[in-house]
Order: structure tokens, then C-alpha cells, then sequence
């Protein structure tokens, strides 16, 4: 795109930008402008019909007035002038006054007349009951009465209600009338001819969500108003009843006038500025052209033949103004030329040291490379020392490392150019080595411009000379802030190092430093991995032999408690026929001691039943039978098994069933002993004469995965000895038993509680407890409904079976 297209290009758009931010600033205030006129014009003629809706309200109240303060009102109600209704209530007068409704009431709120007209049809209509009721709460006796509208079923009445009072007579009003007239679709039309608008009446069910929450602005309602289109505005206003509360949407519908004259005064703007751009933008786009475009197409020209003519020594000149920007350009113009020469040797040189620095940037890739991919640190001393000595063009390159007895160092690695007498393995005094001594305590690079004849080089002076060694470089190996070694470069011709050549230098030694340290850390990880493996299999042994353990315990416990019944259940047997007399007549202290026989056979057959139990849960072989559970019956039926034993030791039991609690998905025998063991241990750990709360309603826990399960809840609380705080944590494992004396009162084994928590678990309930020492314990079981479990987790019912 040539330049004097472009320079149109940039002059029509920012006309046109121009154009378009007038017009549209414009347009945003015209609208506003018009919209905000629009908006108090359709609000000042909702006020209107607000204004014939009160003024029709108020001319019913003047109807009801006379006629309630007229004579002949207050002696009909007296019962003195019967013929009131047929001279005054007829047809005309409900025609003349446009009147729906005309109920006269007595004092006491009785309809005394009642009649209803249908103005359109000028026939007399019937008035329900119900109509009546609802009027029957707004009557007034006060002298300004009540007008309003209200809504009767439905159907909004207009209406005013009048306390009936003698005209002279200061006497109390003897009843109420009441004058009424449907806001139907005559009357909307009515007041639409009076106010000249477009009005209607709607249920205030219909009113547009916004109109709600409006605030009202004094006595006025609040209105919201929305155009439709461009033609037409509409505005949505309340409506209030009797008791102030919205019964009715009023709507207005005007025309956009105001609206329709701002959008032809707009397009009158739009095309005045399209005018006044397309006239400005010629005559700038002329002007532009004779004072910039020509002279700088003269100047283009002239760039392109010193172009083509490759002289640097051509100048360029411009015609016109020589003090403006195109003149100072063809000035600038010029100097460039001048410069180009200079700029051509320089860019020479500069090529010149970018290769160099590319070669030795490739020679520092190169070892760092090495030293990344090679673990051992002598091979990548050894490949640093070839990589240096030949990218320097060095005859000998050497690592030297320091020894244990920190007071020499020897030669690890090395590059020796062919013929050069080789240093490995050759080590250096410390003592009496000024150079080497510099750099391990500077931990900086030190150069010797000729180690023949500088003194810094102490002893190796001589060596220098045997071997032909003229300059030398020393850099430190630096460990974890500690040197380790030197790098040594030798020349057999005294030479400097530039800069760059430092810097890679000493790049290339940290790389070094740093492998070797790698080294270190792969070989520690590689020694500390293969511990871990070791330990591993150790412990995976040791697991498997605890789990063989374990099972074998488990399988020894259910072999021997099966051993253990037969012969304590014919002990048992034996001893409760003795006890009898049937095995003959038996002494007082006989008796006393096979009672305790019997008790001790029976503690043994609950240890081994707990152990049996522990044995089934740890092997998983426990067999739950899972059926409807009535929580109710099986409280009761619990309570049958221990009550010889809450009433031996004369406790007061309080059961509380909170309503009717829903069937539970569960093993009911298990259960049964859960709950036994709850009571047993209530009863046990309770003084005597204490108290015993058993519980159960239905809840709502956070079983299941998604929480929120309904359940069961069954709690047994006492008054009994409580529980230390140090033991609490401790409750439920196994075998536990507490160091409280009042409790190792009480024989038990420590497996019931542990026995309960996993039975519950099993069955997907849950337990927990709270308890003061002293003062007692509350134990609590949840488990889940039998309508919460979906039909995988739980066999069907027989009804469910039936219903499918």
C-alpha cells in the first residue's frame, strides 16, 4: 500500500472516528435525555389514572354520604319507614349513580338490604353470602367511614362505606351503607375516556417481579416503565386495597412521541457530520499531498539511486522548507550515509569475535555435556583436561587433587600433548609453593606470566625449567565451599589469557567441581537405595510371619474354646443337678460352693464366647444373619434378660421411646448383644439404688459416604462410676481393663466393649460415650435404617418381594 493510500486510509478513519464518537456521544445523551422526559411523561399519566381511579372512589363516597346522612336512612333502619327501599333503591338509581353494589347494614353488622345491578344489562343480580363475609370486616361506625377497593373473589370492587347518622341529631349511627362498583372492563373503559389513555387493570399475580421490590416515593406508587418498541411505552404500576396491601397491576400504554422526534433529529446530525467529514477530509488530504507527499516522493527517489549506485559518499537534498522534519530527515539521511563505512568495519570485527565466542561457547557445551552423562570422576577430569588443552592450544592440561594429610597434592588427570614428559600421579608440596598457596587461600585463579623466573613458583621452579614450562594457570576446585584440588594449564611459550578465556576456564572447572560432587551423591544414593531394599524385605518377612501368626492364634483360640465347652457344659450340668438334691441331699455349705462352682463356670463360658467372638471378627468368619430389626421389641426383650439383675441391685430404670422409630437392617441377635452388654455393664458399674436411662428415636448421621443417613439411635446412660479420663481413649481395645478400684470391683474380661465396636462397625452402625468420672456414662449406638440401604446391600422384604 503506497503512502498517499495509506495517508487517505488514516484521514477517512479518523473522520470517521470523529463521526462516530460526536454521534455516538450524542446519541447516548439525546437518548437519555429523551428517555428520562419519556419516562416522567408515561409516570405524570400513570398519576392520572391513579387521580379518576380516586376521583371515582371519592364520588362514591359523596353518594354514600348523602344517602347516609339523609333521615330517611336512619328511620328505616329503626323500622319506622318501610317504603325507603322501594322509593330510593330502585333500578334508576343504580343506573343514575353507576352502582354495582348497595348493602345496608344495622349497628351490629347485619345485612339489613342487599342487592346487586348489572349496569349493562340493567337487571338486578344475586349478592352471595360469601360476598357479604368478606365486606363484613371493612364496615366502619366512625363518621369518615372507609373507601378503597377490595377484592371479592376475585373481582375488584370500588367502593365507600358510610356510618348512617340522623342529619340534626347528635345520635350514635344506627348502621352502615355501603356503595359499591365493579372494576370491570366498562368501567376501565370509562376511565380510559376520561384520562385519554390507554389504561388496564390486571391481578397483581401478573406484576412483573422487578415492580415488587420498587420503593414507593411518598404518597405515589411505584412505577416501572418499559418500552416495548419504538412506537410504543408501556408503564407498570400497583394498586392498593383496603388493608394498603398490592391488589391490582396498572398498566399504561403510550406512544413514543418525544422518542420518535430524538431519532429524527439524530439521523439529522448523522448526515450534517458525514458533510462536514467528507468536505474537512478533502481539503486536509490536499494540503497534506503539496506540503508532505511530494517532497517526500522527492526524497524516496533519491534514497533508491544511492541505493542502486551502492556510494556511500552521495548525499541527498530536499526542495522546500529546510527547517522542518523532512529537511532534518534528509540530514539524518546523510549522517547515516557517513556512518555506513565505519559501521561496515566494525561489523567485520564484531564477526570476527562471535565466532570465536561460538567456539568456545560449543567447548563449554561440550564438557558440560560430558560431565552431566559421565559418572566417573577421573574419566570426565580427564576428557575436561583434553577438551581445554586443545580449544586453547595448551601442550599440557592436569587435575590435581589434595591429599588427607592437607600438606601436598597429586596428579589425577591429565592432557600431554606427544613429547611433553607426562605428571601423572606426581605430587606437589604444598611447603615452600607460594603459587599453589595463593590459590588455596584466595579460592581464586592465579597466573604466572613465566614460572621460570617468577619467584612465586617456589619449588616447582625447577621443575618448570626441566620441563620447559614457561606460563602456568592455577584455578580451584571448589566443593560445598571447600577446595579440593587445581586445575594447572602449562605453555612452553609465554602467553596471556583474555578475558573470555578466564570465564570459561573457570565455568568449566565449577562444572568439574560439581560432577565430582554428583558422583558422591549418586554413589551414597545408590548405597542408601539398596538399605532400603534390604530393609523392605526384611520387613515384608516379618509382616508375613505376623499375619501367619496372627491367623495361627486366632485358628488355636477357636480350637480351644470349642475343647473348653464341652467339658465346662457338663461341669456345669453336673454341678446345677448336685445343687438340686438330685444326685442326693446336699449340706448348706455344699450349696454355697457349688453356687460358686456354677458362677465360675458361667464367667468361663462368657470368656470363651467373647474369645470365640474375637477370633471369628480378626479371620473375618463371622456370619451375620441381616433381617428388619423392631428396635422397640428388641429393647424390651433386652430388658427381660437383665431385670432380675437391675432389680437385685434395686436401680431405677427409665425407658424413653420417642415415637415410633422405623425397622433397622440388622443382625438381631447380635444386636440383642450389643445391647445386653450396654445394660449388663450399666447395671455392673452402678451403685446400688442408682439410676438407668435406656433411649432410642430415630436420626439423622454421617454414616454412609455421602453423610446424611438416617438411623437409629439407642442410648444407655447411668449414674454409675464413670470413667477416669486417663482410661477413655483406651475404652474400646482389647483386654483393657481399668486401674480405677471401684471397677476391678466388678469382674469382666476387657474384650465386651471391643467386641460391640466391631460387631456395630460390621454391621455399618458406630458407637461412641460420654462420661464424667463420678458421675456416671452415656453410651450411644447408631445404626441404620432398613429404608436406607439400596436393594444390592440388603435382601428384600417379604412385602417388596409381594409388590414385585
Amino acid at each position: 500500500m503506497t503512502l498517499r493510500a495509506k495517508t487517505l486510509l488514516l484521514i477517512s478513519f479518523t473522520l470517521l472516528g470523529l463521526i462516530v464518537v460526536i454521534y455516538g456521544g450524542a446519541s447516548l445523551f439525546l437518548r437519555s435525555s429523551f428517555a428520562e422526559l419519556e419516562s416522567q411523561l408515561i409516570i405524570a399519566d400513570v398519576n392520572r389514572a391513579h387521580k379518576a381511579v380516586e376521583e371515582t372512589v371519592a364520588a362514591l363516597d359523596r353518594t354514600a354520604r348523602d344517602y347516609a346522612f339523609w333521615d330517611d336512612s336512619y328511620a328505616f333502619i329503626e323500622g319506622e319507614n318501610p317504603d325507603y327501599i322501594e322509593n330510593n333503591f330502585i333500578d334508576d338509581t343504580f343506573i343514575e349513580f353507576g352502582l354495582n353494589l348497595i348493602i345496608l347494614f344495622d349497628a351490629d353488622g347485619r345485612p339489613l338490604y342487599v342487592r346487586g345491578f348489572d349496569l349493562e344489562a340493567e337487571a338486578e343480580t344475586a349478592v352471595t353470602t360469601a360476598v357479604v363475609n368478606q365486606i363484613q370486616p371493612y364496615l366502619s361506625l366512625e363518621n369518615e367511614g372507609r373507601r378503597g377497593i377490595l377484592s371479592l373473589n376475585g373481582a375488584p370492587l370500588l367502593m365507600a362505606v358510610r356510618p348512617v347518622l340522623p342529619s340534626v341529631d347528635p345520635s350514635p349511627p344506627n348502621g352502615v351503607l355501603l356503595m359499591g362498583r365493579y372494576l370491570n372492563e366498562a368501567e376501565i373503559a370509562r376511565l380510559s375516556s376520561i384520562v385519554d389513555l390507554d389504561i388496564s387493570f390486571a391481578p397483581v399475580e401478573q406484576a412483573p417481579a422487578d415492580i415488587m421490590s420498587l420503593p414507593t416515593e411518598g404518597d405515589q406508587p411505584p412505577t416501572l416503565v418499559k418500552p416495548q418498541d419504538n412506537q410504543t411505552v408501556t408503564a407498570h404500576s400497583l394498586v392498593y386495597d383496603l388493608n394498603q396491601e398490592p391488589v391490582l397491576l396498572l398498566t399504561v400504554v403510550a406512544p413514543r412521541a418525544i422518542y420518535q422526534q430524538g431519532l429524527t433529529s439524530l439521523r439529522f446530525l448523522l448526515w450534517g457530520l458525514l458533510a462536514a467529514g467528507l468536505t474537512f477530509g478533502g481539503v486536509g488530504l490536499f494540503l497534506v499531498e503539496r506540503l508532505v507527499l511530494a517532497r517526500l516522493n522527492h526524497l524516496t527517489e533519491q534514497v533508491v539511486m544511492v541505493g542502486q549506485s551502492g556510494d556511500a559518499e552521495q548525499r541527498v537534498v530536499i526542495n522546500g522548507d529546510n527547517n522542518d522534519e523532512l529537511a532534518q530527515l534528509s540530514q539524518s539521511i546523510n549522517q547515516m550515509l557517513s556512518r555506513l563505512n565505519e559501521a561496515l568495519a566494525e561489523q567485520k570485527e564484531a564477526e570476527e569475535e562471535l565466532q570465536q565466542n561460538l567456539r568456545e561457547t560449543m567447548l563449554l557445551n561440550r564438557v558440560i555435556a560430558a560431565t552431566v552423562a559421565i559418572h566417573d570422576p577421573h574419566q570426565v577430569m580427564e576428557l575436561v583436561c583434553t577438551e581445554l588443552a586443545q580449544a586453547l592450544d595448551l601442550p599440557q592440561a592436569a587435575f590435581a587433587l589434595l591429599e588427607q594429610n592437607g600438606q601436598s597434592s597429586k596428579v589425577v588427570a591429565e592432557y600431554c600433548a606427544p613429547g611433553r614428559p607426562s605428571a601423572m600421579g606426581v605430587t606437589i608440596p604444598l611447603k615452600g609453593n607460594p603459587l599453589t598457596q595463593a590459590v588455596l587461600e584466595t579460592r581464586q585463579t592465579v597466573y604466572v606470566a613465566n614460572a621460570q623466573t617468577d619467584p612465586s613458583y617456589g619449588v616447582m621452579q625447577e621443575i618448570a625449567r626441566e620441563r620447559g614450562t614457561v606460563s602456568v594457570l592455577v584455578a580451584p576446585m571448589i566443593i560445598k565451599d571447600k577446595v579440593v584440588g587445581t586445575l594447572g594449564l602449562n605453555t612452553i611459550e609465554e602467553r596471556e589469557f583474555s578475558a573470555a578465556e578466564l570465564e570459561m576456564i573457570d565455568s568449566v572447572v565449577g562444572a568439574t567441581s560439581q560432577t565430582l560432587e554428583n558422583a558422591r551423591l549418586y554413589a551414597s544414593l545408590e548405597a542408601e537405595l539398596s538399605h532400603r531394599k534390604h530393609a523392605e524385605e526384611a520387613l515384608s518377612r516379618a509382616k508375613g510371619t505376623a499375619e501367619a501368626a496372627n491367623i495361627a492364634k486366632s485358628e488355636f483360640v477357636s480350637v480351644v474354646s470349642h475343647e473348653l465347652r464341652v467339658p465346662l457344659t457338663a461341669i456345669q450340668g453336673f454341678a446345677d443337678l448336685m445343687s438340686k438334691g438330685v444326685m442326693g441331699p446336699v449340706t448348706e455349705a455344699q450349696t454355697r460352693h457349688l453356687q460358686t462352682i456354677i458362677n465360675n463356670v458361667t464367667r468361663l463360658n462368657n470368656l470363651i464366647t467373647d474369645l470365640t467372638d474375637i477370633s471369628k471378627i480378626e479371620t473375618g468368619r463371622i456370619n451375620l444373619q441381616f433381617t428388619a430389626v423392631n428396635v422397640q421389641d428388641l429393647i424390651h426383650e433386652a430388658l427381660q434378660l437383665t431385670e432380675d439383675q437391675i432389680k437385685q441391685r434395686d436401680h431405677t430404670l427409665d425407658l424413653q421411646l420417642n415415637g415410633a422409630i422405623p425397622a433397622v437392617w440388622a443382625d438381631r441377635d447380635r444386636l440383642m448383644q450389643i445391647l445386653t452388654n450396654l445394660i449388663s455393664n450399666a447395671y455392673k458399674y452402678t451403685p446400688n439404688g442408682g439410676r438407668i436411662v435406656i433411649a432410642a428415636r430415630p436420626t439423622v448421621s454421617q454414616l454412609g459416604p455421602q453423610g446424611g443417613l438416617k438411623a437409629a439411635q439407642i442410648t444407655v446412660s447411668d449414674n454409675g462410676i464413670g470413667i477416669r479420663a486417663e482410661d477413655q481413649q483406651r475404652l474400646f481395645q482389647r483386654f483393657f481393663r481399668s486401674g480405677d478400684t471401684e471397677a476391678r470391683q466388678s469382674p469382666g474380661t476387657g474384650l465386651g466393649l471391643s467386641i460391640v465396636k466391631n460387631l456395630l462397625e460390621i454391621q455399618g452402625g458406630r458407637i461412641w460415650f460420654e462420661s464424667v468420672h463420678g458421675q456416671g456414662s452415656s453410651f450411644h449406638i447408631i445404626i441404620p435404617l432398613m429404608d436406607q440401604l439400596t436393594p444390592i446391600e440388603r435382601e428384600p422384604t417379604p412385602a417388596e418381594n409381594a409388590a414385585s
